[in-house]
Formats: C-alpha cells, sequence, structure tokens
C-alpha cells in the first residue's frame, strides 16, 4: 500500500480524508498488517479528543495520556499510597500521602528568587509561609500541628525579626473592641497620654499614684502620694528619735521615768551603782533576784529604778535605758 501521503498528514481532520482517499474498497496496492500498524500509530498521533467511553475527558496525544475537557465525575486517589500533584516551573499544588501527608500548595518565583505556599497536615498543622530559596530566610504563621508547640499559633520570622505587624493604624476602629490586640505605638501613646488619661488612685479607685519625697514622708501632710519601703522605715526611725522621757528622782537611790509610748527596756547601763531593779508605778514590786529583759510597759506607765551606789560616800551615778518603742 502507498504511504508516502501519510507523513504530511498532522490533524484528525487530514486523517480523515487521507483515509477516504487511500481506502477505497479494493485497496491496491493490498495494504499489508505493517500498512495497517503505522495508519493506526498516526490515528492515535493525530486525536486530541476523548477516548470514547471515558467521562472525565481522558486523552492520548503522541502516545500521552492526560485529562482533557471537564470532568464528569469524581476522581478518587487513595490517600493512604498515593499523592496527586499540579505543578510547573512556578506553581504547584499536592495532595501528599508521604510523611507527613497533608494539602501543601507553593509558588517560587525565580525571578525574584522567592518562595511561598501554604502547608496543612497533622504534623506541622496549618501554615502560611513565605522563604527566601536562596538563603533559606523563613517568615511563618502556623496554627496547631504536633511541632513546635501543640495547639499555639506560631509566628517565625527569620528574614528581619519582626513578627506580625499592623500594615497601619486601626486603634481608632477598636476603642470599645475588648478583643483587639493593641500595637506597641499604641501603648506608646497611651503611656504619654496622647490617647488615654489613666485614673488618679484614691481609697476607693485604683489609679496612678505618685510617690513622696523623704521630706513629704517626714512632714505627714500629704494623702495623696505613696510611701516606699524606705521612706516608711526613715519614717519610723525618725518617730523613734523625737520620743522623749521625763525623770523624776524619787529619793536618794530610786528614780522614775514615765514612758511616753508603750515599748520594752532591752537593757539597762549603769555607771557609779549596781543591783539595778525596775518595776511599774508606786504599787509595784522590784524582782528579789536579778533584774530580767525585755521588761514590758504600757504608754503612760512610770517605770521605777533602785540601784545601789558602788561608793556610798559619793552618792551619784548615771544610768542608761535602751528602749523599743511598739
Amino acid at each position: 500500500m502507498d504511504l508516502s501521503g501519510l507523513t504530511a498528514v498532522t490533524t484528525a481532520a487530514e486523517m480523515q480524508t487521507w483515509l477516504s482517499a487511500n481506502c477505497l474498497s479494493p485497496i491496491s496496492p493490498v495494504m499489508t498488517g505493517t500498512d495497517f500498524g503505522v495508519i493506526m500509530q498516526k490515528i492515535i498521533d493525530v486525536s486530541a479528543s476523548a477516548i470514547t467511553g471515558e467521562s472525565n475527558g481522558i486523552t492520548l496525544v503522541g502516545g500521552s495520556l492526560g485529562l482533557g475537557g471537564a470532568l464528569q465525575s469524581s476522581v478518587n486517589i487513595d490517600p493512604d499510597t498515593h499523592s496527586f500533584s499540579i505543578a510547573n516551573s512556578k506553581v504547584g499544588f499536592y495532595v501528599s500521602a508521604t510523611n507527613p501527608p497533608g494539602i501543601h500548595f507553593a509558588y517560587t518565583d525565580t525571578d525574584n528568587g522567592a518562595a511561598g505556599g501554604i502547608n496543612a497536615n497533622y504534623q506541622s498543622g496549618s501554615q502560611l509561609f513565605w522563604q527566601n530559596p536562596s538563603t533559606g530566610a523563613l517568615q511563618m504563621i502556623q496554627l496547631g500541628g504536633t511541632t513546635p508547640v501543640a495547639g499555639k499559633m506560631l509566628v517565625l520570622d527569620a528574614v528581619n525579626s519582626k513578627g506580625l505587624e499592623y500594615y497601619a493604624d486601626y486603634s481608632a476602629a477598636n476603642v470599645s473592641n475588648p478583643r483587639w490586640l493593641t500595637d506597641k505605638q499604641y501603648v506608646d501613646d497611651a503611656i504619654s497620654g496622647n490617647t488615654y488619661t489613666p485614673a488618679q488612685a484614691t481609697e476607693s479607685t485604683a489609679g496612678i499614684v505618685a510617690l513622696a519625697t523623704l521630706a513629704e514622708a517626714l512632714a505627714g501632710t500629704d494623702d495623696s502620694k505613696a510611701m516606699t519601703a524606705l521612706k516608711t522605715l526613715s519614717l519610723i526611725l525618725n518617730e523613734k528619735k523625737t520620743v522623749s522621757y521625763q525623770i523624776n528622782p524619787v529619793n536618794i537611790s530610786e528614780v522614775s521615768v514615765y514612758m511616753e509610748n508603750a515599748g520594752q527596756v532591752n537593757s539597762l547601763l549603769i555607771a557609779g551603782a549596781t543591783n539595778a531593779k525596775l518595776k511599774i508605778g508606786t504599787g509595784g514590786t522590784y524582782p528579789s533576784g536579778t533584774q530580767t529583759y525585755p521588761f514590758t510597759y504600757s504608754a503612760g506607765d512610770r517605770v521605777f529604778i533602785s540601784f545601789t551606789y558602788t561608793d556610798q560616800a559619793n552618792t551619784n551615778c548615771n544610768i542608761k535605758l535602751k528602749c523599743q518603742d511598739n
């Protein structure tokens, strides 16, 4: 059979024309088996229509099987053993059955040296990421997943270490929104008083309060400022320094001291005399043995002190009480 004109056929229409012209009965010269195979291969090569009976538009062009036309029924891929991908040099969509299984969309901008995509799988959770392929620097928002923290939200910024950032100032639209996350500028403005004036603290209202100076603490007249631990201690020590005591001689070997505040005598120093003993008031009783300390007293008490002169011919001595007020 003469097949010389078959090489010029490139389309299905041209194939039909060639068949009509060359396959008339009787075929002369006779068609051999080899001739028949060449003709069928040519029919396959120029055919771009759907294979008969396939509802999903499956086509066979040049020996390659592909999807063509509109899908008219479901295509099921076994997720345990097979993966599915649609990709070119820049964009890819993948349904992966490998570890970790999941759905992935990725793009690669070779012109600008960048890449990004969306991942959703059990191990790493759902991710929106951007990556510089030349440096590997990654920016990512991740929800859930087993790594790095299960059930948490992760923001990773290995590009400029800034993390999440608002594009503009959205504070005005969120003044009454209790769920809005404030940004640094809003907080800075609030602290400086540009957008918020905090209330002054009172005995019934929480707010801000100024600290008292040491002079104000010692004066004790300002009721609107707070005291620090150091100034409180300074005030206490200062008050203790201003305590006065009245000493009254009772007889040649006994005196009494009027105690303005309640407290205790921790020790007694004496020179020129010995055997000092203490009692409260005229009705009190001196101890029969050695005096013990601390010796407590109340505000307004008279503490009596008896003693024995070291030199009876020289009846003078010095007594010092070391007291601590309550």
